[in-house]
């Protein structure tokens, strides 16, 4: 899927399906305050993005490093509603693949 199919899940219709989104990195990523790993995943143009949610007791001892603004990513996960809006949930750190 592209990072914008992902965002709106197809109008609902992937709720928690099994998906992969391939684009860029768009920011400087972060750990939430309850240790989630986030990062805007989008398709280098426009608005067109979704968010990666790696829940903390995934990550433990993920590498951030490589997640800098620009980097292709490759993400299979779990499309999940959060706050009113889609977000991607890899199962584990072996769904995402990062190349800077």
């Amino acid at each position: 899927l592209t990072p914008g199919e992902a965002a709106s899940a197809l109008g609902g219709a992937l709720d928690a399906a099994y998906v992969r989104v391939t684009g860029t990195v768009k920011d400087t990523v972060r750990v939430a305050a309850n240790n989630d790993f986030r990062a805007v995943v989008w398709n280098g143009t426009g608005t067109d993005s979704v968010t990666m949610v790696l829940d903390a007791d995934v990550v433990g001892g993920f590498n951030s490093t490589t997640w800098i603004s620009g980097a292709t990513v490759d993400v299979y996960g779990v499309l999940v509603p959060e706050s009113g809006v889609w977000v991607l949930k890899p199962r584990s750190q072996a769904d995402v693949t990062v190349q800077p």
